[in-house]
């Protein structure tokens, strides 16, 4: 369980220097050439995507850290079974384990979802009216 939250709390150190090196990267910069200052907006949009994304792993991985401190692990919101801490540590925010998300992704949802979907189709003649 030590090791496993030292790993956490690495992972949550790196993404945290990340997003400082990103938000660096979006500092507004004069430059007189339009193509140089077109190019530098360009990164700068880019750099505010990726900061967009690693802040949402660091809450991730806040989240994970708080559930490994008091015993526990995520959930997932469709078969109820705890999240496997490997795919929590590639997928920080995750809310499903990885068989329910694959089904949700190939569109035949979840064991939850899954009901919702049939009893839609069962009634789909509702909709055309």
């Amino acid at each position: 369980m030590e090791h496993t939250l030292k790993d956490v709390q690495t992972k949550l150190a790196e993404e945290q220097q990340r997003l400082a090196h990103l938000r660096e990267a979006f500092q507004v910069q004069y430059c007189a050439d339009e193509l140089d200052a077109a190019g530098l907006l360009a990164t700068a949009h880019l750099a505010q995507s990726r900061a967009a994304h690693s802040a949402e792993r660091i809450r991730g991985l806040q989240s994970l850290l708080d559930f490994l401190r008091h015993g526990g692990r995520p959930l997932c919101e469709d078969c109820g079974e705890e999240i496997p801490l490997v795919r929590l540590l590639a997928a920080p925010g995750a809310t499903r384990c990885r068989e329910c998300q694959q089904m949700l992704e190939d569109g035949e949802g979840g064991p939850a979802t899954g009901l919702v979907a049939e009893t839609s189709s069962m009634h789909g003649l509702a909709g055309n009216y």
